[in-house]
């Protein structure tokens, strides 16, 4: 039986307040295909995103920004790369990103 290959994404989101290499963005393209767009939070989400603190109880409402932000800018078969703290990602990427079939 031949399983048909899923589509290359075409944007990865980067959920995180550095920057990656031109060698990560290479690595990243050259195994996802060089159609791959890096998609960066934009400023006030990136300043909201570093002071998420790691021992906030309650994530639902402190993340609410970004699952928009998301919902809005990206498509199925999107990459979402998200760097911080364990629940922040698993929150989004499980919870969130389950559900619309992103990668």
């Amino acid at each position: 039986m031949n399983a048909k290959k899923p589509a290359n994404p075409e944007n990865m989101f980067l959920m995180f307040n550095h920057s990656l290499s031109k060698n990560q963005e290479t690595d990243a393209q050259n195994i996802w295909g060089t159609q791959l767009q890096f998609v960066r939070l934009p400023g006030q989400l990136k300043a909201l995103w570093a002071q998420i603190p790691a021992d906030k109880q309650e994530l639902f409402d402190t993340l609410a920004p970004f699952r928009t932000w998301l919902e809005k800018q990206s498509r199925p078969n999107d990459l979402v790369l998200i760097q911080g703290d364990f629940r922040h990602r698993i929150f989004i990427g499980c919870r969130f990103y389950a559900y619309y079939g992103f990668i």
